[in-house]
């Protein structure tokens, strides 16, 4: 896991998991659950995640001294990008690779919290029709009541 999640050092992965499960995990459950609670579509909260990821990888950087966006090698794929795109695509990703995955983390994070709002939204605002159907999901209930 070291060096894909996070940072080596000795204590690098309590960083991680203090910083960006913790902390930024309870920012993005409460992002998805605003969200869902008041009604809106899920569509904007990746764009919201992209930020809180940005300000993650922010906090590892100033708190802790931990590389998080490696300035020089963004340059070069930026660089490389017009003429080989493939590989500087490829050199994008890697440089970002940090960031990436704490947006695929808290993306997942405010999912959850959307979800699991959402389907205890329907079942109470509509409960003559939908029933809970697990944390995340819900159904319509059969004639019987079911």
């Amino acid at each position: 896991m070291r060096g894909i999640l996070y940072e080596g050092g000795p204590y690098a992965f309590w960083v991680f998991l203090v910083v960006t499960i913790i902390l930024g995990g309870a920012a993005a459950l409460a992002t998805g659950r605003a969200v869902a609670r008041t009604w809106r579509p899920f569509a904007p909260v990746p764009f919201q995640m992209l930020i809180l990821s940005g300000f993650v990888c922010f906090l590892h950087y100033a708190l802790f001294n931990e590389p998080t966006i490696p300035l020089k090698p963004i340059g070069a794929a930026l660089a490389r990008l017009p003429s080989e795109p493939g590989s500087g695509i490829a050199d994008l990703i890697v440089a970002f690779h940090y960031v990436l995955t704490t947006f695929v983390i808290l993306t997942a994070i405010a999912f959850a919290g959307f979800r699991t709002t959402r389907s205890r939204q329907m079942e109470r605002q509509y409960p003559w029709a939908m029933r809970r159907a697990g944390a995340f999901g819900w159904g319509v209930k059969d004639r019987t009541g079911v």
